[in-house]
């Protein structure tokens, strides 16, 4: 199935919030701070901007640790290297864990494919789409049996057992990321690389100095965001709207 996507901004289109991170204006490093906050946190701007300078503050110091990178000439921004190391290092594990044991993990839980992209374009309703494929159908992303699949992958990434927690998957990971599930699922189709579990553990290092991974991440969740509204009955004035340029 070929995947046709919109690049253009629909003005006046219905949305929670639109946001436009402008990658050809900034540097790449700054774009992908900007994405990850608004992943991380899509509800809370304070929050979102606090975790923007931690992330911004740790993608320099880990771009800085290649000579090639170090010795070269760059533009940076001042006021956020001002961060407080340890305040920094905190803010960033806050955020980047948020993203990986819940924004991800609702990627998971939505799990497109093929068939729910060819249920989508057909019109199909939403009860029993996405989600994992059963018998005869799919398994909806909050069902018993798909919190149990989730389930083992938050043991996992925690490195223990959270029998304890897991009743909290819907309204910890789910329902908190409906307004990026989009976004998720466009950072999903790129880093599952044949592996199920590549993309739980967001190698986002990728989009540190790569404008044109950044572009394309934006691109796909532009149009993720109308497949995500249809299927899972997401409204779009409840979603984040994206755009790069």
């Amino acid at each position: 199935m070929t995947m046709q996507i919109d690049q253009r901004p629909n003005v006046g289109d219905e949305c929670a919030e639109f946001v436009r991170i402008p990658v050809l204006d900034i540097t790449s490093y700054e774009a992908a701070a900007k994405l990850l906050a608004v992943l991380a946190y899509p509800d809370d701007k304070k929050a979102r901007t606090r975790f923007e300078h931690a992330a911004y503050f740790k993608i320099i110091e880990h771009l800085s640790k290649h000579p090639g990178w170090k010795n070269s000439n760059q533009w940076l921004r001042p006021d956020y290297l001002l961060l407080d190391r340890k305040m920094a290092e905190t803010e960033y594990k806050r955020g980047i864990r948020l993203i990986r044991y819940s924004r991800m993990i609702a990627a998971k839980m939505a799990a497109p494919t093929d068939c729910c992209f060819f249920a989508f374009e057909k019109g199909r309703d939403s009860r029993g789409a996405g989600g994992k494929l059963a018998e005869y159908g799919y398994f909806a992303p909050t069902s018993a049996e798909w919190i149990a699949e989730v389930s083992m992958d938050l043991d996992r990434l925690r490195k223990k057992d959270t029998t304890a927690n897991k009743g909290n998957i819907t309204e910890r990971c789910w329902t908190p990321s409906k307004p990026v599930l989009h976004l998720c699922l466009a950072l999903q189709s790129i880093f599952n690389a044949g592996d199920e579990m590549t993309y739980l553990d967001l190698p986002f290092e990728t989009l540190f100095n790569d404008p044109g991974m950044i572009m394309i991440v934006i691109n796909k969740a532009r149009y993720y965001r109308n497949f995500t509204s249809g299927i899972f009955d997401i409204p779009r004035s409840q979603q984040i709207d994206l755009d790069w340029r």
